[in-house]
């Protein structure tokens, strides 16, 4: 669906819808400012750092060079995603150490997790390693915890890193309460806004078996991930924009977090 822009003039002001204002427009000059700002994240720009044994880049680019080093370096991967983007692995019973087993269980060397990474999460086929990473776990308090968080970011570090893709979109929780708003205005504007509609709902998993929430927690990722292609196929086809996924995620991301 074509969309309308309000362009600022201001570099450094985002470009918005003109249905509504509060929307930050999917445009190029959004997307490249916005990177621009995530590329000043210390994090961020620390954690592409192949240099750096405290980045992500580091241990994935260590692994391949040398594939000796798989299991120490699968486990610094683990440790380092977890720490940098708060999936609060250390929360549940064991989390890192469950995380790693199932990894090294489905993958046992490099090039079989860089196979295992470039496998698309769909309806019905459970037999992938993001859904194994989906895997419901107990916290230290005694609840269930899901993995949606991590399990994204794993798999889109490692398919970026290990295969220089980046369009495994990271499941958050403030863009999946953004998304009918988008889809509504670059998709359909029949689509009725629902904050709710691809969250991870707790109260809709707590009377489920652990099996059956950790399907749950699967599906709410393809919806996740199937809205998203949406977007960005009606924003190239009827728009003549294009962005990745990671760039839809900042915009998302850094234009919400200033309204939470």
């Amino acid at each position: 669906m074509k969309v309308e822009i309000v362009s600022k003039s201001n570099p450094y002001v985002l470009d918005v819808l003109k249905d509504d204002e509060t929307v930050v427009a999917l445009t190029r000059k959004n997307a490249d400012f916005i990177e621009a700002v995530v590329g000043l994240d210390s994090n961020y720009r620390n954690d592409s750092n192949v240099n750096s044994a405290n980045a992500t880049a580091y241990w994935f680019n260590k692994m391949i060079l040398d594939p000796s080093t798989y299991y120490g370096s699968l486990k610094k991967c683990i440790e380092i995603i977890d720490s940098v983007n708060s999936t609060h692995l250390e929360s549940t019973i064991n989390g890192r150490e469950r995380m790693f087993g199932i990894i090294n269980n489905f993958c046992r060397t490099p090039d079989e997790l860089k196979r295992a990474v470039c496998v698309n999460p769909s309806q019905n086929d459970y037999d992938n390693l993001f859904y194994r990473l989906c895997e419901t776990m107990d916290n230290h308090k005694g609840y269930k915890a899901n993995n949606i968080s991590f399990a994204s970011k794993f798999i889109s570090y490692a398919r970026k890193y290990l295969n220089k893709d980046s369009s495994f979109s990271k499941y958050d929780s403030i863009v999946s309460k953004r998304l009918t708003k988008y889809e509504h205005f670059y998709v359909d504007k029949n689509i009725r806004i629902n904050a709710y509609k691809y969250t991870n709902n707790y109260n809709e998993r707590r009377s489920l078996t652990d099996l059956e929430k950790q399907r749950y927690t699967y599906a709410t990722y393809i919806s996740y991930m199937n809205a998203i292609n949406r977007i960005l196929e009606h924003l190239k086809n009827d728009n003549g924009i294009i962005i990745n996924k990671e760039e839809f995620d900042h915009i998302v991301w850094y234009s919400s977090k200033g309204n939470q």
